[in-house]
């Protein structure tokens, strides 16, 4: 009789086990839809977003809408293929435990309903701390801490200015002044062209280049020394509650590579609602939370390109369609190969040679100094030619065949 008791339990054990490990391994690991969307940033250590999450039952719903969330909020910390490649490893261990991470989410579902397959799926508020997130992923090094980038390779320097069509508006100035002081925090070298007037006077000493190059802020990035430069535009869309008129602030953010304007990534901030009444709040709580958006796609770039050196614009006009211009055009590119670890040809005509170069020169005055030189001794014309050096800006260099 205890023989057959002992039978019988031992079999239920078994059973029991079975069935546990049958519901672990349906249970997933990692979020089912991982779908999340920014509603906006409470600061550093608050990202809310409204998260979807879907389960066999409302538990696992909601288990599977937090781990939407942090799936956002980690993709925007993560922006490398090398970081998503060594994140897969810890795809377990981060999703362990949302709760880590989670500051803040609504009791209230923003939707709750059954799926035609019998699965239950819910929408609802959550609040993620990013500065935890990003700590959890440098302590199993999935990504390096910002000091350690910022030590080995420096942060790029940022020009800030307002779109077009946000010149000479009054909120413009205090928008790039919250920018710059955001930025300082954060230890980049930040250059602001503030005033309408100056910027209109950049853009004339600037003329000669404008038939090739158009755009003016890349111009103006160009002779300030900028490696990056962010453009910025503010809305602000108000309502009625009650007595009182509340506005909310949404700031489009643009950040784009000085040499060649090719664009880094853009983002969208926004600020909560508040009375109208806290305009440049609103403004200033908007452009900050674009801006930091933004710097993961800036700071992304510029680990990858810093490896590769210094970079700069070189262009060079002359005649190079005779035999004499030929020669000068391949001593030109033999001397870009010697004084540059990389060269990138833009345009080559018979009129313009353009390139984009990653030097190890310091500045830009070694570059002018070394090209001349290597210039020098690969040209094998028959006639005397000569690079000069016709303008010179920090991330540009201009010369003539002569």
């Amino acid at each position: 009789m205890k023989r057959s008791s002992m039978n019988v339990l031992v079999a239920g054990l078994a059973l029991f086990v079975a069935a546990g490990m049958v519901g672990c391994a349906s249970t997933p690991e990692k979020p089912t839809l991982t779908q999340a969307t920014f509603i906006e940033s409470l600061g550093p250590d608050g990202t809310k977003v409204k998260a979807t999450g879907q389960g066999k039952d409302v538990g696992q719903a909601m288990l599977d809408a937090r781990r939407s969330a942090l799936a956002y909020v980690k993709d925007q910390i993560i922006t490398t293929p090398e970081g998503r490649a060594i994140f897969e490893s810890y795809e377990k261990q981060f999703y362990a435990n949302p709760n880590l991470f989670i500051t803040q989410e609504d009791r209230r579902f923003i939707s709750r309903v059954k799926t035609p397959d019998g699965q239950v799926r819910i929408e609802k508020i959550i609040v993620v701390n990013p500065m935890k997130v990003e700590q959890w992923l440098v302590d199993n090094g999935v990504v390096q801490a910002r000091g350690q980038v910022t030590e080995a390779i420096g942060n790029p320097i940022i020009m800030v200015l307002p779109e077009k069509q946000a010149m000479g508006q009054q909120w413009a100035g205090h928008a790039a002044t919250a920018i710059q002081r955001h930025l300082t925090t954060k230890r980049y070298e930040v250059k602001v062209p503030q005033a309408e007037q100056e910027m209109r006077q950049l853009t004339n000493n600037l003329r000669d280049l404008k038939g090739h190059l158009d755009d003016a802020a890349t111009l103006i990035a160009m002779k300030v020394g900028a490696d990056v430069y962010i453009k910025f535009n503010v809305d602000i869309a108000a309502r009625q509650a009650g007595s009182t008129t509340v506005g909310k602030a949404s700031a489009t953010v643009n950040a784009f590579e000085t040499t060649t304007a090719r664009a880094l990534g853009s983002a969208t901030g926004f600020s909560r609602e508040r009375p109208l009444t806290d305009r440049n709040i609103l403004i200033e709580e908007a452009v900050v939370d674009g801006i930091d958006k933004v710097l993961n796609n800036v700071d992304a770039f510029w680990k990858d390109d810093a490896a590769k050196g210094i970079q700069y614009r070189i262009i060079v006009a002359g005649d190079f369609s005779t035999s004499n211009g030929r020669a000068a055009r391949n001593a030109v590119m033999q001397g870009l190969r010697e004084i540059a670890k990389t060269v990138k040809p833009l345009m080559t005509t018979e009129k313009t040679l353009d390139f984009q170069i990653w030097a190890t020169q310091k500045d830009y005055f070694s570059v002018m100094s070394d090209l001349q030189a290597a210039f020098g001794k690969y040209y094998r014309g028959s006639a005397p030619a000569e690079l000069v050096d016709e303008q010179m800006f920090s991330k540009m260099l201009m010369f003539r065949m002569e």
